[in-house]
């Protein structure tokens, strides 16, 4: 069995806390937990009765999602490859980010 930092992205070294909603629990749960992190149900204030109320966390979260849509190559799976498909993401993502670093 390899140990958690071997399971563990490079990236993932700063990662302590996985925000999720009520539908990831279980086996998802645990292998959160089993990779070191905290698993953290983000979900609606207790105050709210009905309608949409943006969680703060979750938030920002699904506006990235949606930002992704605009890609065509990551809304169709397209890619062969996990490894693939990460590339297209991480260049979308550095498309998004240098788009807002020269509009201001």
């Amino acid at each position: 069995m390899p140990r958690r930092e071997q399971l563990r992205p490079g990236w993932a070294s700063r990662l302590r806390t996985v925000l999720t909603d009520r539908a990831y629990h279980g086996r998802f749960a645990q292998q959160v937990r089993a990779l070191g992190w905290q698993h953290q149900v983000a979900s609606r204030p207790p105050s709210a009765d009905r309608g949409f109320v943006p969680v703060a966390k979750r938030w920002v979260v699904e506006r990235t999602f949606a930002w992704r849509n605009c890609f065509r190559r990551i809304v169709v799976d397209y890619e062969r490859t996990p490894a693939s498909h990460a590339a297209w993401i991480l260049l979308a993502n550095l498309t998004m980010t240098l788009r807002r670093a020269t509009t201001k």
